[in-house]
């Protein structure tokens, strides 16, 4: 029994050390965000919700960028397993080209329609009018660092993938450090530079995420995935195909799902005023915290699992699986207590800026996504495992069919018939995740995901 649901030494060492430097590297990135948030926070509600509804925005951008890069990383991960240095190259360029041609495609659409878009998260909202002007002032600048942070995407995840998690954290930190200071320097106007406030925290990230490219290019040259620029054009659409028919189901369900977490946030916004955005916005600033452990556990898998997969280690795998659902139920339960405990101590000396009633919201919100997180680790873990042998079918149908089914009906019930306030409008509609790991428990015992895609 013990055997079969706990790993050995040897497994856990693996995880630890694939799984560790992606998540001290995710701890710097959220943790800058954290301070971001907090200097933002100084300028008051309506300011620091102006940058939230803009990065409400982006996070289309990032669901997008992260599955087609999971996409990718699924086969340059078997790639590496059956030790294939042109097929590994094959899935950077996958990579390269569709995050590069996402974020273009963003940044016209955001541009162009940046004002509607905006209203449309704030619509009734009682500060709209005034959070909006600085939602377009933020959103306009950070426009400019959509492409450099779709190839920071593309080189870090595939470091991660072909054993090299240590770099992407060290690059990860210089970039956190200078947007940090910058936001020190250009919000507040320190050290001789202009005050700008939420344009200042914008150019940070603009300059930052920049820095951070060239970094990644400069430390992957020597890798066995990397292509020169005049090589670049050299596809094999073959593996293109195949890639996209994998990845389609992935990018379709990740999208329905951000569309419906954007849905859910813009009418969560209009239950109030410019404190329920902000108070949620800083709430999801500490959640975020907790939440990369998601993240390791999710790229241990992807390597592990899909290495083995690759490999043509089919049972190996399968029992690897086992292993990494027990820990992601272990891990959730104890990150849910220590979110939930923590909660107390984070929301008044980091958000003590804001109002008390920003405050309140950001706590009940923290609260309520501790008690869902065990559960959400799990359901994680099992979408990495369906992920890893190429089964982004399956997790696409599951997900899809709760969040349109059974999310989206609820919010309008909700909302029309009752008068609950928005942290308990998300507690209610999230109760349908708890049917996410059941169905895919069964999907994972059929065995589908067991495949070798090299």
């Amino acid at each position: 029994m013990q055997k079969k649901y706990f790993g050995d030494p040897h497994f856990y060492r693996n995880v630890i050390l694939i799984a560790l430097p992606v998540m001290a590297q995710m701890f710097v990135s959220t943790f800058v965000s954290l301070i971001d948030n907090f200097m933002v926070a100084q300028l008051g509600d309506i300011k620091m919700s102006g940058v939230n509804i803009s990065n409400q925005i982006f996070f289309i951008v990032q669901v997008a960028t992260t599955s087609l890069a999971t996409a990718g990383g699924i086969f340059l991960s078997q790639f590496r397993g059956a030790r294939s240095k042109a097929g590994m190259q094959q899935a950077f360029r996958f990579k390269l080209f569709m995050l590069v041609l996402v974020a273009i495609i963003a940044m016209l659409v955001i541009f162009l329609f940046k004002e509607s878009l905006l209203f449309g998260m704030v619509l009734k909202n009682s500060n709209a009018n005034e959070i909006v002007p600085y939602g377009i002032t933020y959103l306009e600048i950070v426009l400019l660092s959509f492409i450099p942070f779709a190839c920071s995407i593309s080189f870090s995840t595939s470091l991660r993938e072909t054993g090299f998690p240590k770099l992407p954290f060290i690059i990860t930190t210089i970039a956190a450090l200078i947007n940090a200071f910058l936001n020190y320097c250009l919000i507040y106007g320190h050290f001789g530079a202009p005050r700008l406030e939420v344009a200042g925290a914008a150019y940070a990230t603009l300059i930052a995420r920049i820095v951070e490219m060239f970094l990644f290019i400069l430390v992957s040259r020597n890798k066995d995935f990397y292509v020169r620029i005049t090589e670049l054009c050299k596809i094999d659409f073959s593996i293109f195909k195949q890639i996209i028919k994998k990845s389609f189901w992935l990018l379709f369900s990740d999208l329905v799902w951000a569309f419906t977490e954007i849905f859910i946030n813009a009418v969560y916004n209009g239950l109030g005023g410019s404190e329920v955005v902000s108070g949620m916005s800083a709430g999801w600033t500490i959640c975020d915290l907790f939440f990369l452990t998601h993240v390791g556990l999710g790229t241990a898998i992807t390597v592990i699992v899909g290495g083995l997969l690759g490999q043509n280690k089919l049972e190996e795998a399968k029992q690897n699986a086992t292993w990494f659902r027990t820990l992601s139920i272990i891990v959730g339960v104890s990150i849910g207590i220590i979110e939930a405990l923590s909660s107390f101590v984070i929301v008044p000396l980091v958000f003590g800026q804001l109002s008390n009633e920003a405050q309140r919201v950001a706590l009940h919100l923290i609260c309520v996504v501790a008690v869902y997180f065990p559960v959400w680790s799990l359901t994680n873990a099992q979408y990495s495992i369906l992920l890893a042998g190429g089964d982004s079918f399956t997790m696409s149908i599951i997900e899809t069919s709760i969040n349109v089914l059974i999310c989206l009906p609820a919010v309008f019930l909700l909302t029309k018939y009752t008068s609950v306030g928005p942290v308990a409008l998300y507690a209610l509609i999230k109760i349908a995740s708890i049917i996410k790991p059941i169905i895919t428990h069964f999907a994972i015992k059929k065995g589908k995901w067991v495949k070798n895609l090299t």
